[in-house]
């Protein structure tokens, strides 16, 4: 799988600038995707994709694990509620 060629660096940098809702369609395209896309150590990430949102979406509770938390239909509930921020920013 290409994507699995990239420098971690770079991955990580192209995942959290992704919608919440696509990482967790890239997570469910492959098994190994899905085991570094719903890790903890991808926590990071995952908030960065949320804090991109606007307004911000709520971080995962420590409670519960990002595989629960990013459930599809968690995130279409809210899908149209959130934006990119770069959408709601005038070009300049």
């Amino acid at each position: 799988m290409l994507v699995m060629n990239l420098p971690v660096d770079v991955f990580l940098e192209i995942a959290s600038h992704l919608h919440p809702l696509d990482l967790l369609h890239l997570a469910r395209v492959s098994n190994e995707l899905r085991g570094m896309l719903m890790s903890r150590h991808m926590r990071s990430v995952w908030i960065a994709a949320r804090k991109g949102m606007n307004p911000p979406m709520p971080d995962c509770p420590d409670d519960i694990s990002l595989s629960t938390f990013n459930d599809r239909h968690e995130f279409e509930r809210h899908r149209d509620k959130f934006t990119p921020i770069a959408a709601t920013t005038p070009a300049v």
